[in-house]
């Protein structure tokens, strides 16, 4: 009897950590969301989560959609562009669709924005 209490203990202790977790981690999507919405058409730097370091990706932010972010790469700022070269159109090719869950931190202007 009292192993199977310690039982039920334990699983409804861990149950109330994986709600709360679940609670935060939509917590924080829905402050990434409202975030992005508000760059919508503007520059910023997304750092995303890869398999084991954190990159930075230059972006225009195109769209935010259940949980998702359509971004159009930019290319890196200290590049420079060959003089005379054509500029190529902008295509849906050109779009990214990221995770909202990836997104560590968005920076705009070389200022942190948020950090999750």
């Amino acid at each position: 009897m009292t192993s199977a209490l310690a039982i039920v203990f334990v699983v409804v202790g861990l149950g109330v950590v994986a709600s709360y977790g679940w609670h935060l981690m939509t917590r924080a999507n829905r402050d990434k969301a409202a975030l992005l919405t508000t760059l919508v058409g503007h520059e910023a730097t997304l750092l995303i989560q890869g398999e084991a370091v954190v990159l930075p990706h230059r972006c225009l932010v195109l769209r935010v959609e259940d949980g998702l972010v359509v971004v159009r790469e930019l290319p890196p700022l200290l590049t420079p562009e060959p003089q005379g070269a054509l500029v190529p159109r902008p295509s849906r090719l050109d779009e990214r669709v990221l995770a909202l869950g990836a997104i560590r931190e968005v920076r705009q202007d070389f200022r942190s924005l948020g950090r999750w």
